[in-house]
């Protein structure tokens, strides 16, 4: 296997596709990830604001790696890493769940089968309001709150700092559970999105769309990456914490 640190722009001669209003980045189900690093504003974005939203349109064509591939976590190698957390299948394309790395008890919430389809482009969206109830962690499919296969496992004992894990678009960081399909417009924010914002990310729009500006000026937006390098990549915000995929390093493993 090759591995190697790359700029987004050589990245694009293997992973990236454009059609005429997006790019995505095409995930092999086999080792491919994308290393967005681990600046502290991506840090237990939970503590850091009022909870945490992660935002991304995806196109799955099956549930990844062993059935188990994240489309967005902040996760380590082999067992969950501690402080982890992450987006899953479970086993099931048209399933995804979060989960957060607690000391006794880890908080896990999933949506119900037959949620996500695919093969078709969805806006998706999980927020949770920090809290160790594992109904607060919501899921939106094209700004519409999914139904859940049970009430969850709650978070027990104190919760583990994610600090030390990198932020990972496709997989966890040891390319062990590899997504099968496209994914572009990944955001994350260190609030729970409203109703009306979480319209907005989806625009009614049946392909992938950009950030509205009014999402773009909001400080609690704190990683934003378009997988579109035919397009400026800066993103204005007050507090200057976001990161362009641009002007970071990312990783390709193949």
């Amino acid at each position: 296997m090759m591995s190697a640190s790359v700029s987004f722009t050589n990245l694009i001669l293997f992973l990236l596709s454009c059609q005429t209003a997006y790019c995505s980045i095409t995930f092999d189900k086999v080792d491919d990830l994308i290393n967005c690093g681990s600046a502290a504003s991506l840090d237990n974005l939970d503590l850091s604001g009022t909870g945490i939203s992660i935002s991304f349109w995806y196109n799955p064509t099956d549930s990844g790696e062993a059935g188990f591939g994240e489309p967005v976590s902040k996760n380590t190698s082999g067992l969950d890493g501690s402080g982890f957390w992450e987006i899953f299948h479970n086993s099931d394309v048209t399933t995804l769940c979060f989960k957060k790395d607690y000391v006794t008890a880890d908080i896990v919430h999933c949506t119900a089968a037959s949620t996500f389809t695919a093969s078709v482009w969805q806006h998706i969206v999980m927020t949770w309001d920090g809290s160790t109830t594992a109904t607060n962690i919501l899921f939106y499919r094209d700004g519409v709150e999914v139904s859940y296969l049970s009430t969850g496992t709650n978070g027990s004992g104190a919760k583990n700092s994610d600090a030390a894990r990198i932020f990972i678009i496709g997989n966890r960081s040891n390319a062990g559970l590899t997504v099968s399909g496209l994914i572009t417009e990944v955001a994350a924010f260190n609030k729970v999105l409203s109703q009306n914002e979480i319209s907005q990310l989806y625009g009614g729009s049946s392909v992938p769309k950009g950030l509205p500006m009014s999402i773009m000026s909001d400080t609690s937006l704190k990683g934003y990456w378009k997988m579109n390098e035919r397009a400026s990549l800066t993103v204005p915000t007050a507090n200057g914490q976001v990161l362009e995929i641009n002007s970071n390093k990312v990783e390709i493993r193949g």
